[in-house]
């Protein structure tokens, strides 16, 4: 067996899916023969895709001895067509989530029909995520499940419990005294960054302070021009590209009273000092928010954050419910409520809460259930059974 694992999101770029693909592909390299296709670092993603069935077919008629070709989302295993026509090799992809729901209707049928014909197996991240799969027309007979996993070795990592006395490297004012809550991801509406700044920040008290982590927009100016001169239906595609606009509402929330001291945007930060900010947090906050035609395929950054020793507080929508289950490893709010997330935060910040007993009993389940291992092997035995079909 010789696997062919093409993507276009690995490291060093960052990421929930670049971090999946990593560990996917030293997963698999230790159990078969596994070849990587990866997007050149300095290349834009358009051009990569728009090369990708071409050099695909060059690459496979000099190696014909590859068996099987797996893609990392759902986009670029449109390229598996070129498979199909120089070699019989196994199509497997991944679905994550925004890859099948994206809404511009030409790319819906592109994409389904493609996963229909030229994809052997279909791998979506969670129950959710396979739900809106058939619901538009994926083979349901093609589609099997296999959760993501996480670094479970992010446990062993120490607390440093001066870190918050040293908050200024990050820009942040004294928070020794503070209740930290923290959320993670690039700025888009789905995370629903900007409705708890707006919503739920200025409800709690004084004592806690929230921070948003993140990689900050890049040519933030010329999209927020973009979005103000193009037609709503235009924009609203551009902004599911994953161009971080809801940056914007965010930037303009912090500088109002009420949120300005009680909240921080950090943009992206080193992997030391995230994994030391979420050991010191009271609390990860996942405050996802329903938006048409974009969903949460997966909460691998919930079980991260669970991981490193803090309480996950998530929003009871689409995939995160697969990674989180309440009461277990996090607990389940309803999204879009402020009383309901008000609420919460407050009970596991009371000292009645068990917050050690707690965080223990969530790394365990996590542990066991989410591991890279496991995800790995549920792979490997996809490949297994693609080689015997």
């Amino acid at each position: 067996m010789k696997l062919l694992l093409v993507t276009h999101k690995f490291p060093p770029s960052v990421g929930g899916m670049e971090n999946q693909c990593y560990e996917l592909y030293r997963g698999l390299s230790s159990k078969y023969d596994v070849e990587l296709y990866v997007m050149p670092e300095k290349e834009s993603r358009i051009w990569f895709l728009f090369r990708l069935k071409s050099r695909l077919k060059k690459y496979l008629k000099k190696n014909p001895d590859i068996t099987h070709v797996y893609f990392n989302d759902a986009l670029i295993a449109t390229a598996a067509a070129a498979v199909r026509s120089v070699s019989d090799a196994h199509t497997l992809a991944t679905v994550h989530g925004l890859d099948i729901v994206y809404p511009a209707r030409l790319y819906q049928k592109k994409i389904v029909a493609n996963l229909n014909k030229n994809i052997d197996t279909i791998v979506a991240v969670s129950r959710a995520t396979a739900e809106v799969c058939i619901e538009r027309g994926v083979d349901q007979n093609r589609v099997v499940v296999v959760a993501n996993g996480v670094d479970v070795s992010l446990k062993q990592t120490k607390k440093d419990n001066t870190f918050v006395l040293h908050s200024e490297k990050l820009a942040l004012p004294d928070l020794s005294d503070k209740k930290i809550l923290v959320s993670i991801g690039r700025g888009v509406r789905r995370k629903g960054f900007s409705w708890f700044l707006s919503s739920v920040v200025p409800r709690l008290s004084s004592d806690y302070f929230y921070i948003i982590v993140g990689p900050p927009q890049k040519k933030l100016l010329l999209f927020r021009f973009l979005f103000t001169v193009l037609p709503r239906s235009l924009s609203r595609l551009l902004e599911l590209t994953g161009i971080a606009m809801d940056q914007v509402a965010i930037e303009a929330l912090l500088r109002k009273p009420g949120i300005r001291d009680k909240a921080a945007y950090v943009g992206k930060i080193p992997f030391n000092d995230l994994v030391q900010l979420l050991k010191c947090s009271t609390a990860f906050i996942m405050p996802n928010i329903r938006v048409e035609g974009d969903a949460e395929g997966f909460g691998l950054v919930a079980l991260e954050a669970v991981m490193n020793g803090t309480v996950a507080i998530v929003s009871e929508l689409e995939g995160i419910t697969e990674a989180i289950q309440d009461g277990k490893n996090g607990f389940y709010v309803t999204p879009e409520n402020a009383d309901d997330w008000v609420k919460k935060v407050e009970t596991v910040s009371a000292k009645r809460f068990n917050r050690e007993k707690f965080i223990a009993s969530s790394i365990d389940y996590t542990e066991k259930n989410f591991s890279w291992d496991k995800m790995v092997d549920g792979y490997s035995r996809l490949l297994k059974d693609g080689t015997e079909s």
